[in-house]
C-alpha cells in the first residue's frame, strides 16, 4: 500500500525542522537558551490529552471484551515482553566484549543521593486525582484496570451509554493529538536548536564508549529487531510500519519521552491492522488495550541501560563476575518497573561497583534519554501491533522464519559489539585514574606554584617572640603542609601542590611581601610543633584539626572552616553505615584513626565493640584490606573516593560531630598570631575564602564549564 502523503509531508517537515534547529543553535550557542520556553512548552502541550486518553483507552477497552480475550492478552503480551527482554540482555551480558582493555578511569561530579520512591504511592490510586495531578502513571493504570474490569462485569442500557459516552470521550483526545502533531515541526525546532546550543560535549567525550554503545544497541533495537519482528509474527511489512511509526519514533526521541506520543502510536496501529483488513471497530478495541498497558512495564530501552553496569565494571577496573552476571539478568529487569534513577544505584550496590559511577549515568542521561525514549516508543509500537493482532486471530509463527530472525540479529549483534571494540581500542585516549582525577583543580591566576623544600632543622634556633620579624628579615615564609590532606593540601598527578591551603598561603605571603617555601611535614603527633618550635616552619596551613591538646603545645589560629565527621567505606558496604545501631551489632569492624588527639575515643563513644587502627598514610589505611573504614571528614572522604572509586563517603544519621579547622604557629607568637587571625577575618569579610571553599572544597574546579562553542562567539566574535 502507497504511503500517506501527508504523513510524508509531515515528516518530512520534522527532519528539515530538526536540521534546522540544530544550525541555529551552533550559530547562537547558549544564547539560545530563551527558546527553551517554547521547547518546554511544546513538550507539556504534548501532555494535555495523554493521561486522559490513556484512562479512557484502558477503561473502554477493558469494559468491552470478555475474559477470554483477557487471558489472550496476558499470554501473548507476557510471552512477547520476555522473548524481547531475552534479546536485548544477551547485548547486554555481551556489553563487556565491546570495552577495549582498560584499568580504571574517574569519577566526576558531586555526590547526590539516589531517589526514593513511594512504590504504594506510585502504583495504588488511593486518590485517582492526585495521580493524575502528580503523573503517577502506574496507579492510573491500575485504576483503569480495576474500573474496566468491573464494567465489564456491567450489563445493559447503562454499560452502552457509559461506553459510548467514553468512546466519544477517547475520540475528542484523537482530534486532540491530531491538532498538536500540525505544530511538531515547530516544536522540535525549538528543541533541537536549544539542545544544540547549550550540549556540552566534554561531557560526551568523557562517556563516548558508553554513549556509543548505548546508541548503537538502541538503534539496533529500533530499526531491526522491533520491526522485523513485527514483519515475522504479522502481515505488516517492515518498510510500512518504520513509515507509520517514524514520526511518533522521533518525535519521542527529540521529547526525551515516549508518553506523550502514545495517542499517535494507537492511532498508527488501528491504522496498519485495518490496512491489512481488520475491522476498525476490532482495530480499535484490541490496540486500546495493548498501547497503554504496555507503558507500563519497563522497555527495551530500559533494559538495554543495564550494559551500565558492565561498563561501570571496566570504568572502574574490573569485571563482573559469573554470579554478578546472573543477578544482572535476574534482577535487573524487575528492578526497573520503578525509576531507572532508583534502580541504578540499587544494582551498583548489589553488584558491588563504585557506587560513584552513577553520576556517570546521570550524565549520560542527558543524549542517551532521547536514544530510550526512541527505543520505547518502537517497543510500544511493535508490540502493540502484535498483541493487537494476536487478540484478534491475525497471528502467524513460523519456526523457520523465526529461526533465520533469531540468527541474523544475534550476528548483527556480534558485528556491532566487536566493531565497537575495534574502534575504541584504536581511537579511546587513556583517561586519567587516581590523582589524576583531580587534575582540574589548579592554582588560579596570578598564583604560581612555589618550590617544596626538605624538612631539614636550621642551624640557628629562632629566638623566641620574633618570629614574624625574621620571616621579614629572611623574605621566605616556610609553610608546613601534609601531602595527602585533600582538598586543603595534596601533591597532584603531575608532582604540584595544591589545595585550599596552598592558595591561601601564596595570599598570605603576597599581603607580608615575602616569598614561599612549603616544607612536606609529618602527621605524627608531636612532629608539628617540633617543626614550628625549630623553624623548619614559620606555620602549618593544612587542614588541621583544633583540639585542646594541640593549643596547648601550638599556637591555634581563628577557625577558618569547619568539617563533617564521617568515614570512607567501600562502596558494598556503605548501606551498613547508614546508622550507628547496625554497625553495633557487628564485632568485626575495624576502623582506621588519624593521629589526632580524641578519635580514638570518639569511636569507640560511637562504636563501642569497634577495633581502632592508627594510621599515618590515608594510601596505606586504604591498602589494608582488613580494615572496615577510615575515620576522616566528610570534605576530605569525598575527595577520596575520587582518587579511589571503590570508596564512598559516609556519615551515618546518629553522628552530628564537627571539627574547626585552623592554622598552627609556634607557642608564644603572639604577634604572628594576630596578624593571621586578622588576615583570616579579613579573607572572610570580603569574600575570598567562601569563593575559595566553593572551588576547593565543595568542588567547583571539578564542575566548571567552558562556554559552550558557537559560531556567534567563537567564530564571529560576538559576546
Amino acid at each position: 500500500m502507497a504511503s500517506d502523503p501527508q504523513n510524508d509531508r509531515l515528516f518530512s517537515h520534522i527532519l528539515w525542522a530538526i536540521g534546522a534547529g540544530i544550525l541555529v543553535g551552533l550559530f547562537f550557542g547558549e544564547t539560545i537558551r530563551p527558546l527553551g520556553i517554547v521547547a518546554t512548552g511544546f513538550i507539556r502541550l504534548l501532555q494535555v490529552n495523554v493521561l486522559p486518553y490513556l484512562l479512557g483507552s484502558l477503561i473502554i477497552s477493558l469494559g468491552s471484551r470478555g475474559a477470554s480475550e483477557m487471558r489472550l492478552l496476558a499470554r501473548y503480551g507476557i510471552g512477547l515482553l520476555l522473548f524481547v527482554w531475552g534479546l536485548t540482555l544477551l547485548l547486554v551480558v555481551a556489553s563487556p566484549l565491546a570495552f577495549p582493555a582498560f584499568s580504571g578511569a574517574p569519577v566526576f561530579g558531586l555526590e547526590e543521593p539516589p531517589p526514593t520512591i513511594d512504590w504504594l504511592d506510585l502504583y495504588i490510586p488511593a486518590n485517582l486525582f492526585h495521580a493524575l495531578a502528580n503523573n503517577l502513571i502506574p496507579a492510573v493504570v491500575l485504576f483503569g484496570i480495576l474500573a474496566g474490569v468491573a464494567l465489564g462485569q456491567m450489563t445493559g442500557d447503562k454499560k452502552a451509554t457509559l461506553l459510548h459516552s467514553l468512546a466519544a470521550f477517547n475520540e475528542a483526545m484523537a482530534r486532540v493529538s491530531r491538532m498538536i502533531l500540525r505544530l511538531t515541526p515547530y516544536g522540535l525546532f525549538a528543541i533541537a536548536a536549544v539542545t544544540a546550543g547549550e550540549l556540552h560535549f566534554e561531557d560526551v567525550l568523557r562517556l563516548q564508549l558508553w554513549f556509543h554503545f548505548y546508541a548503537g544497541g538502541t538503534l539496533l533495537i529500533t530499526l531491526w529487531v522491533l520491526p522485523s519482528l513485527v514483519a515475522r509474527l504479522t502481515d505488516v511489512s517492515y518498510g510500512r510500519f518504520i513509515g507509520a511509526m517514524r514520526g511518533a519514533i522521533i518525535t519521542a526521541a527529540a521529547a526525551g519521552d515516549a508518553l506523550v506520543v502514545l495517542p499517535l502510536i494507537a492511532e498508527s496501529a488501528k491504522t496498519l491492522l485495518s490496512e491489512r483488513g481488520a475491522s476498525p471497530e476490532d482495530a480499535d478495541r484490541t490496540v486500546s488495550v495493548a498501547v497503554p498497558l504496555l507503558y507500563n512495564f519497563p522497555h527495551v530501552g530500559k533494559i538495554l541501560s543495564l550494559a551500565f553496569l558492565p561498563f561501570a565494571a571496566w570504568y572502574s577496573g574490573s569485571s563482573l563476575g559469573l554470579q554478578q552476571v546472573l543477578l544482572l539478568v535476574t534482577t535487573g529487569p524487575l528492578s526497573l518497573f520503578g525509576s531507572i534513577n532508583a534502580a541504578m544505584p540499587f544494582m551498583l550496590d548489589l553488584l558491588h561497583l563504585p557506587a560513584d559511577l552513577f553520576e556517570l549515568f546521570s550524565i549520560s542521561s542527558i543524549l542517551n534519554s532521547r536514544f530510550g525514549a526512541m527505543t520505547s516508543a518502537a517497543h510500544i509500537a511493535a508490540l502493540g501491533v502484535v498483541i493487537a493482532a494476536a487478540m484478534m486471530g491475525a497471528i502467524r509463527i513460523s519456526p523457520r522464519h523465526l529461526l533465520r530472525y533469531l540468527l541474523v540479529t544475534v550476528a548483527l549483534m556480534g558485528v556491532f559489539v566487536i566493531g565497537t571494540r575495534a574502534i575504541f581500542s584504536w581511537v579511546l585516549p587513556p583517561a586519567p585514574s587516581g590523582l589524576s582525577t583531580l587534575s582540574s583543580f589548579a592554582l588560579r591566576p596570578p598564583l604560581v606554584a612555589a618550590s617544596v623544600v626538605s624538612a631539614t632543622t636550621p642551624s640557628q634556633k629562632p629566638e623566641a617572640g620574633r618570629r614574624l620579624q625574621e620571616i621579614k628579615d629572611r623574605g621566605v615564609l616556610r609553610v608546613g603542609y601534609f601531602d595527602d590532606a585533600v582538598p586543603w593540601t595534596f601533591v597532584n598527578a603531575s608532582g604540584t601542590l595544591v589545595g585550599y591551603d596552598i592558595e591561601a598561603a601564596h595570599r598570605l605571603a603576597g599581603q607580608l611581601g615575602v616569598r614561599l617555601e612549603f616544607v612536606p611535614t609529618h602527621r605524627a603527633s608531636t612532629e608539628p610543633s617540633v617543626a614550628l618550635t625549630d623553624g623548619r616552619i614559620d606555620i602549618l596551613m593544612t587542614g588541621f584539626t583544633a583540639t585542646v591538646s594541640r593549643a596547648e603545645r601550638m599556637e591555634l589560629s581563628h577557625s577558618y572552616s569547619s568539617e563533617h565527621v564521617g568515614f570512607l567505606v567501600r562502596d558494598f558496604d556503605r548501606r551498613r553505615f547508614d546508622t550507628l545501631a547496625s554497625l553495633n551489632a557487628d564485632q568485626d569492624i575495624v576502623i582506621a584513626v588519624p593521629p589526632v588527639e580524641g578519635a580514638i575515643e570518639a569511636v569507640q563513644s560511637m562504636l563501642p565493640r569497634a577495633q581502632t587502627r592508627n594510621y599515618l598514610s590515608v594510601e596505606e589505611a586504604l591498602a589494608d584490606s582488613s580494615v572496615t573504614a577510615m575515620l576522616t571528614t566528610l570534605e576530605r572522604a569525598y575527595y577520596w573516593s575520587r582518587v579511589y572509586p571503590e570508596f564512598t563517603a559516609i556519615r551515618p544519621q546518629e553522628v552530628k560531630a564537627a571539627t574547626i579547622v585552623v592554622y598552627a604557629l609556634p607557642y608564644g607568637e603572639l604577634d604572628f598570631r594576630n596578624l593571621v587571625d586578622l588576615w583570616i577575618e579579613t579573607r572572610q569579610a570580603n569574600g575570598e575564602s567562601e569563593d575559595a571553599y566553593n572551588y576547593w572544597v565543595r568542588g567547583r574546579a571539578l564542575i566548571a564549564r567552558s562556554p559552550r562553542w558557537s559560531v556567534l562567539a567563537n567564530v564571529l566574535g560576538w559576546r
